[in-house]
């Protein structure tokens, strides 16, 4: 279920990628809409009705900033982690832009918008981001984040079902991630395909 569920975030994103987002017969502009509406709308109104909380709402500006981290923010701060080795800084700034109007189109605000006018202040606003509301939660290993943890296994539970072990493996993926992030909690690879998955990726 996981699994289809970020197969079905990832099938959107490509579509956002292919025309203008403002051009209402464009794929990209119904599906932005459709995650817009009928998933994030939807799905808060009947939240905040159904579980309100005291002074918060489900899926808020903060919320929506740090999904449209989890987008574009380990690109800006980890770029040749990602795979970028040969981007420069104006092609970032196009790709940072990208995601602007993205988050634009998808409701956020510009004063909440993490994407920014320039490269220098993108990539200065996703390490503030990365180190106050990521890095001290995944140092701790705090309920939200093994929560979190165990969804991420979900995903690989079906990226395994296609893809052997040892090419990508959920321990092999973390330890490459929390090395290259500076997380203080380690990750210890105990069978030969983790470690020969953890190699791949460096």
């Amino acid at each position: 279920m996981v699994f289809l569920r970020v197969l079905s975030t990832t099938i959107h994103v490509f579509k956002w990628y292919e025309d203008d987002p403002f051009d209402r017969n464009s794929a990209s502009h119904k599906s932005l809409m459709q995650v817009r509406y009928t998933c994030h709308m939807a799905v808060t109104k009947l939240m905040n009705e159904k579980y309100p909380q005291e002074d918060r709402l489900w899926l808020n500006q903060f919320d929506m900033a740090m999904t449209q981290w989890s987008l574009i923010g380990l690109v800006g701060i980890r770029p040749k982690e990602c795979g970028f080795h040969m981007t420069n800084k104006h092609e970032f700034e196009e790709y940072m832009y990208f995601w602007k109007v993205i988050g634009y189109c998808m409701g956020i605000e510009d004063r909440f918008n993490i994407c920014q006018n320039n490269y220098e202040e993108s990539v200065a606003y996703f390490d503030i981001c990365f180190n106050e509301c990521y890095k001290k939660h995944l140092d701790e290993q705090c309920p939200k984040v093994q929560m979190g943890m165990k969804l991420t296994q979900g995903v690989f539970l079906g990226i395994n079902g296609v893809m052997p072990k040892y090419l990508f493996s959920y321990e092999g993926f973390m330890k490459y991630w929390y090395e290259a992030l500076g997380v203080r909690h380690p990750i210890v690879l105990q069978r030969l395909d983790q470690k020969l998955s953890y190699y791949m990726m460096k």
